[in-house]
């Protein structure tokens, strides 16, 4: 009885062992890179991105996790390249300002946008060198958007009027105003990643990467970011200018591999005369920081 007993366990064990096959396996990382690539179609670029996260490290060695890395430095260029804009928009409103009490909330949204430039760009920093580790071999990516970018612009075009007038907006009317930004950031990363000129309309967007359209992208983004990090910012815990010369010279140098694997894949001579121009001028700022050591 015992060995009949022995025997049946034997049995149970191999059949559950069977029943979890690799080809079950292999579909994990496939559907839980489908549920984030799905959080983009309505331009949910924090969920997109924490589900991203998940893959790259519960399933490091998929294709799903290939696709994750080049999707998080395509979410981190896209958050920096919009809270640049915003910024940029919020300054010139501050000298419009009709009243102090305006200037002063407008200024805590500029300072809140800043550091969420400098937060996003952070991120672009380690996911840019993540993307770098990577071969770059040939990849296509399924986008799909199911919104107008229209509807965007119609919806934040008068809250825009009123910043740039000088009036403070509400809270509803500056949640339009960011995704007016967000979108068109988005556009134009996805736009060169994928080499696709109009993505103003809902569509599924199923195209190979260009790698050095990305990787040129991804380089004058970086010079940015170090910018930014090199003059700094301001805090708004503190209310004071703050630098990072770490991040800084980290940037530049993620952007001078970059502009040099750019070099490597293009095959159009005008990105690579120019990936040699900004190779020169990272150089002489790679000098700089040396000589302040």
């Amino acid at each position: 009885m015992r060995k009949v007993f022995f025997i049946f366990v034997l049995l149970s064990v191999y059949f559950t062992a069977v029943s979890a096959s690799p080809i079950e396996t292999a579909k994990e990382p496939r559907s839980s890179y489908l549920k984030a690539a799905d959080s983009l179609k309505d331009l949910n670029t924090q969920l997109a991105y924490k589900r991203l996260e998940i893959i790259i490290r519960d399933f490091p060695k998929s294709e799903e996790a290939k696709k994750a890395v080049l999707l998080r430095a395509v979410i981190s260029a896209t958050e920096f390249s919009s809270s640049d804009m915003l910024a940029a928009k919020y300054s010139e409103a501050i000298q419009k300002a009709k009243s102090n009490d305006v200037k002063k909330e407008i200024i805590k949204l500029y300072m809140e946008t800043s550091k969420d430039m400098i937060d996003s760009g952070t991120n672009l920093i380690d996911d840019v060198r993540a993307l770098l580790e990577d071969r770059n071999k040939s990849m296509t990516l399924e986008i799909k958007k199911e919104y107008d970018s229209l509807d965007f612009s119609s919806r934040a075009f008068l809250s825009i009027k009123k910043l740039e007038a000088g009036e403070l907006p509400t809270a509803e009317e500056i949640k339009d105003i960011k995704g007016f930004y967000k979108d068109g950031a988005s556009r134009y990363v996805l736009g060169k990643v994928l080499a696709e000129d109009d993505l103003t309309a809902k569509r599924t967007i199923n195209k190979e990467v260009d790698w050095a359209g990305t990787m040129f992208l991804m380089g004058n983004w970086l010079i940015h970011v170090g910018g930014a990090n090199k003059s700094g910012w301001l805090d708004p815990t503190n209310q004071k200018i703050t630098k990072s010369l770490v991040q800084a010279e980290k940037s530049f140098l993620a952007a001078k591999q970059c502009f040099e694997k750019a070099k490597k894949l293009s095959k159009v001579g005008q990105v690579r005369t120019q990936s040699d121009e900004r190779i020169k001028e990272i150089n002489q700022i790679l000098n700089e920081f040396k000589g302040g050591k």
